[in-house]
């Protein structure tokens, strides 16, 4: 294999298997591919003192899972507070097991960038380094100051915040897996902070929701997107438009008629705006929710359930309630990619859906083998980072406009 283009070839990466002569190979491949000088240790020991005393943190670090006194699942979870952004498993066990320790590690918290089956294949190890690559120069600019945790916001503050007009929609385009189309956005709340710049929903969401502010916060980017919106339909681009919403604020009976408001105001056909609900926040058939969910269809809001797969009743979900979209939870796209069993559970879903009529959408679409695979298993809408990152309203349009050149660019080059 020749190298590729050294892109990879800041990336500090580091081997750990007990195995000379597998971590001489890794070593080499590693090298192949770009990485300038990938580092490796003989056991799970050498591998903590290694990360220990580096002066840097390692952007990647691929452990064997099924090593002596310290096995890959145990150097992970001790390795973790070592300051590695990312951790690969890599092992000979069949693929379910290999799927159960990722799991396993990112249940304790752990940045799993994916697991490695042995024999190694360059291309899997290659798709690795590139995500690898992709993450740290997203992380290579560090914040001016650092984000408070969300604890430290009380209510008041940010009900200052909001009624300053703090808060402000971003949104990350739902692209069509087969053409490259866009034809819906899901707003996402963020901060613009007047000292610290742009804070995610982490930092405030939970502290609102439980201090009643949610339901202002919902309505405040919804009133902003639908802005957004008229000034993309004069433009000439039409996109729906998907926002999460709490069940507690759906339940309230005014709450059909306030959406319905807000979107005529703005000229915008409540058609085009997808509501969704997180599936383990819905409450057990609550008689207010079906009535205003049932309202909401009425006047032609579309719904969706959001995080599908994640609770404990999808089916009885999706039965009950008037839904037209379900959004596949990132997890099943990763563990789709990691074992038969995974994938098999995806493709049931995917099959379940379609033949409810259900539009559907799957989350975590982060490499184009994640996007291939869904693709190839019937779904027809990603969402992810491998397809577009959030962004604010202004560079939407921009967006839009250089990916439709490059569709009509590559229809011209089929032709």
């Amino acid at each position: 294999m020749s190298a590729p283009a050294c892109a990879a070839s800041g990336l500090r990466v580091l081997v750990v298997d007990d195995d000379p002569l597998h971590r001489a190979l890794m070593l080499a491949l590693l090298r192949q591919l770009g990485v300038a000088r990938p580092l490796a240790a003989g056991d799970g020991a050498s591998g903590l003192a290694m990360l220990a005393g580096s002066p840097e943190a390692f952007d990647l670090v691929i452990a064997d899972l099924n090593m002596p006194d310290m096995d890959g699942m145990a150097f992970v979870r001790r390795a973790g507070a070592r300051g590695a952004a990312s951790f690969v498993l890599s092992s000979a066990f069949d693929a379910g097991m290999l799927a159960c320790a990722m799991h396993g590690a990112r249940a304790h918290g752990l940045p799993m960038a994916g697991v490695l089956p042995k024999p190694i294949e360059p291309a899997r190890l290659a798709g690795l380094l590139a995500a690898a690559t992709l993450a740290a120069a997203t992380c290579a600019a560090p914040a001016p100051l650092a984000a408070p945790v969300c604890a430290r916001w009380s209510p008041a503050v940010l009900a200052r915040a909001l009624a300053a007009g703090q808060f402000e929609p971003y949104f990350q385009p739902q692209c069509d897996l087969g053409d490259g189309a866009c034809r819906q956005v899901e707003i996402l709340a963020r901060w613009r902070h007047p000292r610290l710049g742009l804070l995610g929903p982490e930092h405030f969401i939970d502290v609102m929701e439980a201090s009643g502010l949610l339901d202002a916060l919902s309505e405040n980017l919804l009133g902003k997107a639908l802005g957004w919106c008229a000034r993309w339909d004069g433009a000439g681009i039409a996109f729906r438009l998907a926002l999460n919403v709490s069940p507690r604020s759906v339940q309230r009976p005014d709450f059909p008629d306030r959406m319905l408001v807000m979107a005529r105001t703005y000229g915008i056909a409540a058609q085009r705006i997808i509501l969704e609900l997180t599936e383990t926040a819905l409450p057990e058939y609550a008689a207010d929710l079906l009535d205003s969910v049932v309202r909401l269809r009425m006047h032609g809001f579309e719904l969706a359930i959001d995080d599908f797969g994640i609770g404990y009743s999808s089916l009885q979900r999706v039965a009950a309630l008037p839904v037209t979209e379900v959004k596949i939870d990132r997890s099943f796209v990763r563990a789709a990619g990691a074992s038969e069993k995974g994938l098999r559970i995806l493709c049931s879903m995917i099959e379940l859906a379609a033949s409810l009529g259900l539009r559907v959408v799957a989350e975590g679409i982060e490499t184009d083998a994640d996007a291939s695979l869904v693709r190839a298993l019937g779904c027809a809408i990603g969402q992810g980072y491998f397809l577009a990152r959030p962004m604010p309203g202004p560079a939407l349009a921009p967006w839009y406009r250089q990916r439709q050149r490059l569709r009509e660019g590559a229809a011209l080059g089929v032709q």
